[in-house]
């Protein structure tokens, strides 16, 4: 009998809660029901593999939301890349950071 190895959910994408919150405008003045304030980071997406995560991120900053990828693949020093909103008839479509941050976002 062989042991199925299964992917573990190591890449995690992170999206600014104003970007796509649908009171973003007046988010400060009527407050969000999700509880969620204008600038936080929000979990929309898990993947076991970095090219996914990347290419969804990327395509989000495309359509105008902030996205923030952390990778746990070597869970002692993650993996984190900024891929800022940018518009669409732009040349080039996303602003990236990347950098190794040992201790960042744990969890």
């Amino acid at each position: 009998m062989t042991h199925l190895k299964t992917d573990k959910l190591a890449v995690r994408c992170y999206a600014r809660h104003g970007d796509m919150c649908g009171i973003d405008q007046h988010h400060d003045s009527l407050g969000c029901a999700s509880g969620f304030k204008a600038e936080d980071m929000v979990l929309v997406a898990q993947f076991a593999y970095l090219a996914e995560a990347s290419d969804y991120c990327r395509d989000a900053a495309h359509r105008g939301v902030n996205m923030r990828l952390v990778s746990r693949i070597v869970p002692s020093i993650p993996f984190v890349e900024d891929f800022l909103a940018t518009d669409s008839t732009s040349p080039v479509h996303t602003a990236v950071r990347s950098e190794m941050q040992p201790g960042l976002l744990q969890g």
